[in-house]
């Protein structure tokens, strides 16, 4: 079955849904949005959740910008590494397969994310993730709205550093192309 943009909202969390909207009001007619566009005062409450990647190639996935409130629950700053150096190494070629097919075929992704800090703390993360175009440079982006998940444990009393990161549950949804064949 595909999922249609309003079936995926169920899933969101309210950031996420408010960024999914702010997503589609900056495409218009198009299959997703220029990356000029992007204007972070627009959505300034939801940039602590904001995870931009870079598709540079299919072994490097440059984490351009990573929100605070990610930066906090994942106990270090990110910024300017490879995405792919937080997945367990037997999981890297498919994350990469995942987070290109957002861009390249393209289609919304809506993931929940197992985090594991090196402390052995465990955290759940819901995320939407979204195609972006930069026509000018040429470069691939893939923009995420990070929110943590809420669990029955209780919050970290101390900072952890991010250890590994795995899929705990991933959807595709149509923006207008379809979805594309992918199974984790």
């Amino acid at each position: 079955m595909t999922l249609t943009i309003e079936d995926i909202r169920l899933e969101l969390s309210p950031q996420g849904n408010e960024f999914l909207d702010y997503w589609l009001s900056l495409r218009s007619d198009r299959m997703m949005p220029d990356r000029a566009e992007f204007d972070p005062v627009g959505i300034k409450h939801l940039l602590p959740y904001i995870v931009i990647h870079e598709l540079i190639d299919p072994q490097t996935i440059r984490l351009r910008l990573v929100g605070t409130g990610v930066v906090n629950q994942y106990g270090q700053e990110s910024t300017g590494r490879n995405y792919l150096d937080f997945v367990e190494p037997e999981r890297r070629a498919k994350a990469s397969e995942a987070i290109f097919l957002v861009r390249e075929h393209p289609a919304g992704m809506s993931v929940t994310l197992k985090s594991l800090t090196r402390n052995g703390r465990s955290t759940l993360r819901r995320t939407i993730a979204l195609p972006v175009d930069d026509p000018k440079e040429r470069r691939k982006f893939v923009y995420f709205c990070s929110t943590r998940q809420e669990t029955s444990e209780r919050p970290p009393t101390e900072m952890a550093a991010l250890a590994v990161q795995s899929v705990a549950d991933r959807h595709y949804f149509d923006i207008g192309a379809g979805t594309p064949a992918f199974s984790d």
